[in-house]
């Protein structure tokens, strides 16, 4: 772009709109608002009119609702004032612009003297405008408020500098407009200076309506400035960053977005996703491109709970190995993918999600392709509906047996209503005293499944190991417990048999292991927070063995990260220790402790102003799933 047309856009961005004031000779209108006015299907009518002063009270469960016509189009300003600047009682506020259905498309909280609140706008297509005011903490506008007291409510065209554009959307192939309903979106973003490639605050925000008209008008300062247009399966767009300074008119914006280059479909899911065997799953890539792509294509899979000492694990899954497969697209071409992901180290009631993603050859954060997969849940392997039908019989009969014993009398008080028990150390098979585990009570919707999730309750064990839970209230079923035990920023997740409760006393002791592999805190790469494009980085952590048996791990950490500036915009991918996609093994001694140098090639990669955030795993080799530690890492941010 050159810098005239830089100029231009800037000069078009900005609006001092005190100088666009098209009804600006109408008269102020003075009022009051009148109850009731507390639902935005019954609002209070101000009229035809661009200005108006308002007296206004916010009492307690109360919120006003107001409805004014203007100019289509009309820029407009809301101020709400109360006791922060002296216009009244009311010390903490809130107003939000409503559409015809009454969603909130705007909000305004604490913008103006701390605790006051601003609104800029355009009047929409009918030029109806609907505005809520209210105290705080009602961000829902539903009268659910603590703060009351009288306030002034002022509208009028802008009295400050606003940034304001308008246009449409539009699919670049079909010409049809791209919606809300294709979560199409217009961002203005604000930059730290001109140099960023990437700007990533948002400022302001345009959603088009159904025929792909937005709007944005906000009130903000000089500064650097850029657009980002996206819509679902559709190339994001982030033109150039530019500085503005001022200047009075509305500028029209209209984008047109291609199809991501590689568009991800068919996606069919495991036939079967029973523990112990494998889970078979396609989809479809089809290349939008007039030439051919060399593509780098993944599945990245995050699981938790899972049945690991880890409970949880992140990784990619290329073809059989962590490395993305290569994959060669002519134009138009589709291809069908058919990836396997194994089952046989998580226990049944495994849960998981599954992405897609589709990148240039070789670079995993320039994204053009993406596929939300699908979530699982690992079955019983060979599971029969006789299985399921005797678990709900059994939950009957228990209640059944509950009832009887109420009836006669039997039944448990509530102080025997009881579930106790002990943590204890697997290896001294003492109680636990040094306050590091926490237990959790899970409820089992399926009673065949190995894992329950449903959390009930959470409790302390105290100084003697021992856990105590008032079970009074929980109903008759099966249940699980969870042990969590800390050892410094490593937690050990530890499961007791599932055991069936009716009432009375229960005595259920949980084994609580520590997680075999201890990592020390991460120390981030020099420079993390304010990284330099294409500076290399390397981050360093303690890995401690703490089992008493030679411990052999994979290592990989996980980068995560979104705004890149790519087609796509986001990614998620595995990263070794050398820095490449491949996973790296290393063994540990008996009680010893292995210092990690792990590079992370993000400055490499990412342009200016994005960002990135790093998590690491180590696993039994060659099973991913099955995690024996883990910490988190921390952000890279990415700076000219």
């Amino acid at each position: 772009m050159s810098r005239f047309s830089l100029h231009v856009l800037a000069r078009r961005l900005i609006v001092l709109s005190a100088l666009v004031s098209p009804l600006g000779s109408f008269a102020w209108a003075g009022t009051k608002d009148v109850e009731p006015n507390n639902s935005c299907a019954a609002p209070q009518n101000l009229g035809q009119t661009s200005k108006v002063k308002l007296s206004g009270t916010i009492d307690a469960l109360d919120v006003d609702f107001y409805t004014l016509t203007a100019k289509p189009g009309q820029l407009l300003q809301v101020d709400m004032r109360g006791a922060p600047s002296g216009a009244g009682t009311l010390g903490n506020m809130l107003m939000g612009l409503l559409d015809a259905d009454c969603n909130v498309v705007q909000y305004s909280d604490n913008s103006e003297n701390g605790l006051e609140a601003r609104l800029v706008f355009m009047a929409p297509a009918d030029g109806v405008v609907r505005i809520a005011a209210a105290g705080d903490p009602d961000f829902g506008f539903t009268g659910a408020n603590t703060s009351t007291g009288t306030y002034k409510l002022t509208i009028s065209p802008p009295t400050v500098p606003v940034i304001a554009f308008t246009g449409n959307l539009t699919d670049a192939v079909s010409g049809l407009p791209l919606t809300k309903a294709d979560f199409a979106v217009v961002n203005l973003m604000s930059c730290p200076s001109a140099d960023y490639q990437i700007c990533t605050t948002y400022s302001a925000q345009g959603i088009p309506d159904a025929n792909g008209h937005y709007a944005i008008a906000q009130a903000l300062p000089p500064g650097v400035y850029q657009i980002r247009v996206i819509a679902n399966n559709h190339a994001s767009k982030n033109l150039a960053p530019v500085t503005v300074t001022g200047f009075e008119g509305k500028s029209t914006k209209n984008y047109a977005l291609a199809p991501l280059p590689v568009v991800v479909s068919d996606m069919t899911p495991c036939e079967t996703m029973a523990a112990g065997g494998s889970c078979k799953y396609s989809y479809v890539l089809t290349n939008t491109k007039s030439s051919t792509l060399k593509t780098s294509v993944w599945a990245q899979t995050e699981q938790g709970p899972n049945g690991s000492p880890m409970f949880r694990t992140n990784y990619t899954m290329g073809k059989s190995t962590s490395a993305p497969m290569a994959i060669k697209l002519a134009p138009g071409e589709s291809k069908k993918v058919t990836q396997s992901m194994s089952l046989s180290d998580m226990l049944s009631g495994s849960t998981g999600a599954l992405y897609v993603y589709a990148s240039t050859a070789g670079d995993q954060t320039n994204t053009i392709g993406y596929g939300y997969g699908f979530n699982y849940t690992v079955t019983v392997a060979n599971k029969t509906v006789a299985t399921v039908r005797s678990a709900q019989a059994r939950q009957r009969m228990m209640a059944r047996q509950l009832h009887a014993a109420a009836r006669s009398g039997a039944a448990a008080s509530a102080g025997t209503d009881v579930i106790s028990g002990v943590a204890l150390d697997p290896v001294t098979n003492q109680p636990i005293t040094d306050g590091s585990v926490a237990v959790q009570l899970q409820g089992c919707q399926d009673a065949s499944l190995d894992l329950c999730m449903g959390t009930k309750a959470l409790f302390t064990v105290d100084a003697n190991g021992q856990y105590s839970y008032n079970a009074r209230r929980l109903a008759p079923g099966h249940y699980q417990l969870w042990a969590f035990r800390q050892d410094g920023t490593t937690y050990g997740l530890n499961y007791s048999q599932a055991f069936d409760y009716a009432g009375g006393a229960a005595t259920v002791n949980i084994m609580a292991a520590k997680a075999p592999v201890k990592y020390g805190p991460v120390t981030a790469c020099a420079g993390a927070d304010a990284l330099p494009v294409g500076t290399p980085c390397l981050a360093t952590y303690d890995l401690t063995n703490v089992t008493s048996a030679p411990l052999t791990v994979d290592l990989w950490a996980v980068a995560s990260t979104c705004e890149t500036g790519s087609a796509q915009g986001c990614s998620q991918f595995s990263v070794g220790v050398d820095g490449s996609s491949a996973l790296s093994s290393v063994t540990i001694a008996p009680g010893a402790t292995l210092t990690v140098s792990h590079s992370i090639p993000l400055g490499q990669q990412l342009p200016s102003g994005t960002y990135a955030n790093t998590e690491f795993f180590a696993s039994v080799p060659g099973k991913q799933a099955m995690t024996l530690g883990s910490a988190p890492g921390f952000y890279v941010n990415i700076v000219p």
